[in-house]
């Protein structure tokens, strides 16, 4: 599995801006790793796992499409009301 402790968006604020990269290190080895946005929606479609950890819990990401057919990434909804993703700091 893949944990992910960082994430590129050009305007953290903005919501129409999409979420570019993300980063984080593999459960197995400990070794970093980085993906598009769209490499992580290709990992997750051949089934690999990507999670965050909030508040010592595994909270997994999902892939969705957009109305205008803009395929992301998302934690699955869980009952933390902020957002897992966004609530990451910056990769470097």
């Amino acid at each position: 599995m893949n944990r992910v402790t960082c994430i590129v968006k050009p305007d953290r604020n903005s919501p129409s801006d999409a979420i570019q990269r993300l980063g984080g290190t593999r459960d197995d080895n400990g070794n970093r790793w980085s993906c598009t946005r769209q490499e992580c929606v290709d990992h997750i479609k051949n089934g690999v796992s990507f999670y965050v950890n909030v508040s010592g819990h595994k909270v997994y990401l999902i892939w969705q499409k957009s109305a205008s057919g803009l395929e992301y990434v998302r934690t699955d909804p869980d009952h933390d009301k902020a957002d897992n993703l966004l609530s990451l700091p910056e990769c470097p």
